[in-house]
């Protein structure tokens, strides 16, 4: 009975854990694409003139405070739930034996 309820709550918490790791995707997903539109629009404004304008964009930006968190917030929420996976398979492989 108490591995069903361990179970259970291991459940719950994965449930919830992915629904966080999803959303940190997707928003991964959304800063992927919105870079690309402006390197895009930049590059309509001025005409090819050299070599030069191969070369790959460095472009450096420093992001909000509220964002390095809520970036690190994402990759422990990522962590934790492989976490919990692995934790969860090793529970199932122990039934099975």
């Amino acid at each position: 009975m108490l591995k069903w309820l361990i179970a259970l709550i291991i459940g719950g918490a994965l449930f919830i854990l992915g629904a966080f790791y999803g959303i940190d995707k997707n928003n991964e997903k959304l800063e992927e694409i919105t870079p690309t539109v402006k390197v895009q629009e930049k590059e309509k404004e001025k005409a090819p003139s050299s070599a030069d304008d191969c070369r790959p964009v460095t472009e450096t930006t420093d992001y909000p405070w509220i964002v390095e968190i809520a970036g690190g917030i994402g990759e422990g929420v990522a962590a934790t739930f492989n976490g919990v996976l692995l934790v969860l398979s090793e529970i199932i492989h122990s039934d099975a034996a």
